[in-house]
């Protein structure tokens, strides 16, 4: 069971991260200095965060080495927010695994080997959902891609199209199958509300 006190080491930062092209994205950075969670950020208006996980990533693994040779990218533990969702609507994060690829002698002395990373490269072949990652890590973490800008903007073009419907029967189940896409379960919804207006017109056609 995690403590309050394990808890109280993390802190969460905003950070903007300047990509090469000149644009920059905003995200949230909580950390406990071993530990890494980078979650979008509801005003980014650059590429998600997930796009530029590795990157920050070896920013975090160069500081490392340039504090201790002897730190390995292996030791750098990353997760960053998913673009998509679960199938229930759920966030989820990627966890970022550094491999070093290459490395190279760095002693001053001249019959002693001191081998330091050169070269690496990042997989994140594993996924979490939020809550499994609070948990995991015992630190209540931010999920930006729920209350993104994007979203926000989605959902207040389907309340503009919803608000222009007429009142009838058939807007009315327009309504919901939008709320139920809203709410992460599009494609199963879509298919049973369409099946379900088919039946519909068929029985009003008899």
């Amino acid at each position: 069971m995690r403590t309050s006190e394990q808890e109280e080491r993390w802190s969460k930062h905003e950070v903007i991260f300047e990509h090469e092209n000149g644009q920059e994205s905003l995200f949230y950075m909580q950390t406990n200095g071993r530990q890494y969670v980078l979650s979008e950020h509801p005003e980014n208006q650059g590429p998600h965060v997930s796009q530029f996980a590795s990157k920050f990533g070896d920013e975090v693994v160069r500081n490392n080495i340039e504090v201790d040779s002897k730190n390995r990218p292996e030791s750098v533990q990353l997760y960053a927010e998913r673009q998509d969702k679960g199938q229930d609507g759920a966030t989820r994060f990627d966890q970022w695994e550094a491999k070093t690829t290459m490395t190279q002698n760095v002693s001053q002395e001249p019959n002693k080997i001191e081998s330091q990373a050169s070269e690496w490269q990042w997989k994140n072949a594993k996924q979490s959902e939020h809550s499994e990652l609070e948990q995991r890590l015992g630190a209540k973490l931010e999920q930006g891609n729920l209350h993104s800008s994007k979203w926000d903007a989605e959902r207040q073009n389907q309340e503009f199209r919803e608000a222009s419907l007429p009142k009838t029967e058939q807007s009315e189940e327009l309504r919901q199958a939008a709320r139920e896409q809203q709410s992460g379960r599009a494609a199963d919804e879509a298919t049973r509300q369409s099946q379900e207006q088919e039946s519909q017109k068929q029985k009003h056609q008899r």
